[in-house]
């Protein structure tokens, strides 16, 4: 256990690493094909949602790509590339920590202050009272 130490290091930071591991082969996958890694594993591609000229002139709805001769419609530009690195990696990043952040401060009702926890004791006590009342009957 003392040789692998830096393991136990790295695992504090495990969301970080798995973060960078995704963006590093989503990145990848992006820059040279047409979607992130676990896409090209399905053997699916991203296609550019710009409107093109000639899906309108046959009659395409309008925003939608028009097919190229060989079936795919082309590839993504840097700024969808980024898009899609931040949707796919950097959004559920944040949603981790947030999560975590959320369970880490969460508190029991009785010890919310003000109204909250002034009507959770007051829940909390009328039972109680309630046996009180019936074991003096």
């Amino acid at each position: 256990a003392a040789q692998r130490g830096w393991v136990y290091r790295l695992l504090a930071y495990e969301d970080e690493v798995f973060a960078l591991v995704a963006a590093f082969l989503d990145y990848g996958s992006l820059s040279t094909g047409s979607g992130t890694f676990a896409e090209s594993l399905y053997s699916l591609r991203r296609a550019p949602v710009e409107p093109d000229a000639s899906a309108a002139s046959v009659g395409g709805p309008e925003g939608v790509p028009s097919a190229s001769a060989d079936g795919a419609s082309g590839r993504l530009d840097r700024r969808q590339q980024r898009h899609a690195l931040l949707l796919n990696v950097f959004l559920p990043y944040l949603h981790s920590k947030l999560t975590a952040i959320f369970e880490r401060n969460r508190t029991a009702p009785s010890a919310l202050p003000g109204l909250a926890g002034f009507n959770a004791r007051l829940r909390q006590q009328q039972p109680r009272q309630q046996q009180q009342h019936q074991q003096q009957q």
